[in-house]
């Protein structure tokens, strides 16, 4: 028999089919195997398919738990991906935004797939018009994060990027969800709930 420790502290006890027997704490699955951590704090790897099948289809619906979280990290921010991500209900510019975010040791959330854009949208914004992170600022025309990178993914909402007036060059997700370029003063701060944060 090998004892483990779900995801949520609740003990379970696996057979193997060789009959070689362990105690662990299950940390992670991959296609193939579940790592453990051993009593001696050693990690060890089991296959899978070593497993009777009422364990298989355990481990098969099994997610790790998120790390713990770092000091600097608010205790309502959400984890997902390998990042830390909190909703700053505060109206400040986009340029104060991005200097407050990296005061908490982040900054503006970086979306850069489909599926992270869903995370925020559903689990974050929650149909609020927020910023994050982006700005064609000192090109315009070529979307940049703060750290220089080019976006390799966009959700631009119908007719956007506009540049209305050749002065929108920040980034914010609109109350649809869709992205919009807006200008990135106070006065349109009020029209905004506030910023995304991300902490890797």
């Amino acid at each position: 028999m090998l004892t483990l420790v779900s995801s949520t502290g609740q003990g379970r006890t696996w057979t193997r089919s060789d009959g070689k027997t362990a105690e662990g704490e299950l940390l992670s699955k991959s296609e193939k195997t579940i790592t453990i951590k051993l009593k001696n704090h050693q990690n060890a790897e089991i296959p899978i398919a070593s497993l009777i099948a009422d364990d298989q289809q355990f481990i098969r619906g099994w997610v790790a738990p998120p790390p713990k979280r770092p000091i600097a990290v608010p205790k309502d921010a959400q984890f997902h991906n390998g990042s830390w991500y909190c909703l700053i209900l505060r109206k400040v510019s986009w340029e104060k935004a991005a200097k407050e975010a990296e005061r908490m040791g982040g900054h503006l959330v970086r979306i850069m797939d489909a599926e992270t854009q869903e995370f925020i949208v559903n689990n974050l914004a929650k149909g609020l018009e927020v910023w994050i992170d982006g700005s064609d600022e000192k090109n315009e025309g070529i979307w940049r994060f703060g750290n220089g990178e080019k976006f390799v993914f966009t959700k631009w909402g119908p007719g956007e990027p506009s540049n209305s007036e050749g002065a929108e060059h920040y980034l914010a997700i609109g109350k649809s969800g869709f992205w919009n370029d807006t200008l990135g003063t106070i006065d349109q701060a009020q029209k905004l709930a506030g910023y995304v944060v991300q902490w890797k």
